[in-house]
């Protein structure tokens, strides 16, 4: 009979002993300021981050994208869509109500039209929304929050910066045309060409003086490509259709994590902070998703094929505006959990 063999391997025990000690952080946990003082974050390391007192985005804050805790789990959805949906109610009357006064008039004339109608029409819903509430069928709308004065002076100071950033859609598309004499254009049917000049046009219109809010859009869209793309490999491998994604949606999976934080930083700058940009990347995505399900299920290359154009498009754009931020004053980073994702 031959001897048994043994299963002790102390190797793995002193792993396996490792692994009971080991637990995982947050990126960056806050550190709950006293009265009157910035917020500071610290990282796993214990390294304390400053951040601005003032942090332009929507959704700001240290929980934007990443858990506090870890094994934290959601409510379920109705629950969350309850949440949202008296959020951005409240947001959505407060934009009528209160719009900014720092928005940049529109240049282009397709802009200046639309500006002008969304003039009109907020207007008419502010006149609605205080109508309903003197009856009694919505709450009593809160003004915003005023901010402290060392937040106001901060906010001021930076605002200042960004709003000397300038981004011309006729030289991203000089820009775009010198790419193609330099490395020649990408063979597209008219299927794939149609809808995707038809998208930058709408958002040079849309987003005229607007670079900021421009660019966080298109990073809440840029993610859901690979989203859909590895919905549809994982939807393969069940099915047993294709066992060969594995590596294909790792790599998807690392590209939706580089835009996450390219989205964090653009929101962190006020990309978010108006209600109708939220509505409009936030319904876009959705669209999006579903197109490219479609796109991907009918033929996989002329899916990847419209995607390289939209980040060729975007790469475009971030030259234009890399060249011009390197000939202005270097803007502070607006949060510390964001500075160690911004390479």
């Amino acid at each position: 009979m031959l001897p048994r063999a043994s299963y002790f391997r102390p190797a793995l025990v002193k792993r396996s002993q490792m692994r009971k000690n080991l637990t995982l952080q947050a990126v960056a946990a806050p550190i709950l300021p006293g009265k009157g003082e910035c917020p500071l974050y610290k990282d796993p390391k214990g390294k304390i981050i400053p951040a601005m007192c003032a942090d332009y985005g929507f959704r700001s804050g240290a929980g934007r994208l990443y858990q506090e805790g870890y094994g934290e789990v959601p409510k379920d959805v109705w629950e969350l869509a309850k949440d949202n949906y008296f959020h951005e109610l409240e947001q959505l009357r407060r934009a009528v109500r209160y719009p900014p006064s720092d928005v940049r008039p529109p240049s282009h004339p397709a802009a200046k039209a639309l500006h002008s109608a969304g003039g009109a029409l907020g207007a008419g819903l502010a006149s609605l929304d205080l109508a309903l509430e003197r009856a009694k069928v919505l709450p009593q709308l809160q003004p915003p929050p005023v901010l402290s004065a060392l937040e106001t002076r901060e906010f001021k100071e930076i605002r200042a910066r960004l709003d000397q950033l300038r981004l011309s859609s006729d030289d991203v598309i000089r820009v775009e045309h010198d790419r193609i004499a330099s490395t020649g254009d990408m063979e597209s049917p008219l299927w794939v060409k149609a809808p995707f000049y038809a998208l930058c046009w709408l958002l040079d219109v849309m987003y005229d003086k607007k670079p900021i809010e421009k660019f966080w859009v298109l990073e809440t869209v840029a993610r859901i490509p690979y989203f859909a793309y590895i919905s549809i490999l994982h939807l393969y491998e069940s099915l047993g259709f294709w066992r060969a994604g594995a590596e294909l949606r790792k790599i998807h999976f690392a590209e939706e994590w580089n835009e996450m934080h390219h989205l964090q930083i653009m929101e962190s700058l006020g990309g978010d902070r108006a209600w109708l940009d939220r509505f409009i990347a936030e319904h876009a995505a959705v669209f999006y998703y579903w197109v490219l399900i479609f796109f991907y299920l009918v033929s996989p290359r002329m899916a990847y094929n419209f995607m390289q154009r939209v980040e060729l498009h975007a790469a475009d754009t971030y030259y234009i505006r890399s060249q011009l931020a390197a000939s202005s004053t270097a803007m502070r980073e607006p949060t510390g959990r964001v500075r160690q994702h911004s390479g």
